[in-house]
């Protein structure tokens, strides 16, 4: 078999030094050992070759610089140059008792760029010999089972998982604050389910008790539950983390309940409040658990106002702020 490679292709596999140093780094004494001979009357060229093909090798946790002469190698890879335009190479392959040849015309490439597509050459041919050993199982000696460093060299790369729609139902703890006075601290229970793999729907109901204000005529308190919808928008993925926008709105009842000092009336009044929010999340999982966290600016739709005498003693109402912790589980 006779290879013919492009310019363009050997330039878009130009690997640096650096890389190479790294890839020789990787090359541990448990790694799988084959023996690599380069001969022929080029010995710039090959010296170029054994570079590459040792890089080549230790990405698959094989090793060409193994020293350790009571292991026998797994394989055998002789290369042949004739001359700086050609090379000619065998594999003796242990694993699968066979003996592969292939040639590699690299002529057309700049002299520069000759020694990266020889090494590929020799790379992919010990790995087609081996891929007999996953397309054909019967070969497989049971006696000298084939060792895992080669199994792994050439499985099929792992396809990315794909996305998977997951229901999680979890709580929330929050602190409200609002520009007419109000703070909540209160709590949710919500359903989340995602639609896309960049965007989650979610429905909520939540109930808070409002921090004491005082009034010139006593104080008030106030209680406030409700429900409401929202949309999470998943700009970054990382691991297991995620993070984007959430955007809803929420409607709810306000009660507010007043105690009045002595010589003052006191009364109760309640209304209908609504808002919307819009701010960032994040999440990560810790496998079926969920946590969450999210800062959102608030702006109501319908305020309501506690008065004292003529006075707004307190109100929902303005721009606001809720922070938000929250752990749930997926399903």
């Amino acid at each position: 078999m006779r290879v013919a490679l492009s310019a363009g292709l050997a330039a878009s596999l130009t690997v640096g030094l650096a890389d190479l140093r790294l890839a020789r780094a990787a090359c541990a004494r448990d790694a799988g050992r084959i023996d690599v001979t380069i001969d022929g009357a080029a010995p710039r060229l090959a010296a170029a070759v054994r570079e590459e093909l040792d890089a080549e090798l230790a990405r698959a946790h094989l090793c060409s610089t193994a020293t350790d002469a009571q292991t026998k190698p797994l394989a055998r890879i002789r290369v042949t140059l004739h001359g700086d335009t050609a090379a000619t190479i065998r594999i003796e392959d242990a694993v699968t008792s066979k003996t592969v040849e292939r040639e590699v015309d690299v002529a057309d490439l700049p002299a520069d760029g000759r020694a990266l597509p020889i090494a590929i050459a020799a790379d992919e041919l010990l790995r087609a010999s081996w891929a007999e050993v996953s397309l054909r199982p019967e070969v497989e000696n049971p006696k000298q089972p084939v060792p895992p460093v080669v199994r792994a060299s050439v499985a099929p790369p792992k396809a990315p998982a794909a996305f998977t729609r997951a229901t999680e139902l979890g709580v929330r703890a929050t602190v409200n604050v609002y520009g007419g006075g109000q703070t909540h601290l209160g709590g949710a229970l919500y359903l989340r389910r995602d639609l896309a793999a960049w965007l989650t729907g979610e429905a909520f109901g939540y109930a808070r008790e409002a921090t004491p204000v005082t009034a010139t005529d006593g104080s008030i308190r106030a209680h406030a539950f409700g429900g409401g919808l929202s949309f999470d928008l998943h700009l970054l993925h990382v691991g297991v983390a995620r993070f984007g926008v959430k955007a809803g709105a929420e409607v709810g009842y306000l009660l507010f309940d007043g105690a009045a000092r002595a010589g003052a009336g006191a009364s109760s009044f309640g209304s209908v409040v609504s808002s919307g929010h819009l701010g960032l999340i994040g999440a990560f999982d810790v496998g079926p658990l969920r946590i969450s966290a999210a800062i959102l600016g608030l702006a109501p739709f319908r305020a309501a106002s506690a008065l004292d005498g003529a006075e707004t003693a307190t109100s929902v109402g303005g721009p606001g702020l809720e922070a938000a912790l929250g752990a749930g589980v997926t399903f």
